[in-house]
């Protein structure tokens, strides 16, 4: 258990970065199963290839501000 005051914050300012990190991180990864789940179903039949981008192009997006604001590496 921290004794100061600077190391209590420390703790809290860890836990809301831990907890904000895990929210990007699932983002992350719902993007990339979405856009997987979409190019599967493209192999059936062609007809999702504007879903298809955006769920890339949204992908991308998610992942250039993770890495920008340094949450994901």
């Amino acid at each position: 258990m921290p004794r100061n005051l600077s190391a209590v914050k420390r703790v809290q300012i860890a836990s809301r970065n831990s907890l904000r990190n895990r929210q990007y991180k699932s983002s992350i990864r719902t993007m990339i199963k979405k856009t997987l789940e979409t190019m599967s179903v493209l192999d059936k039949d062609h007809n999702n290839i504007k879903q298809i981008q955006f769920y890339i192009s949204r992908s991308y997006s998610v992942i250039d501000k993770a890495i920008k604001k340094g949450y994901y590496t």
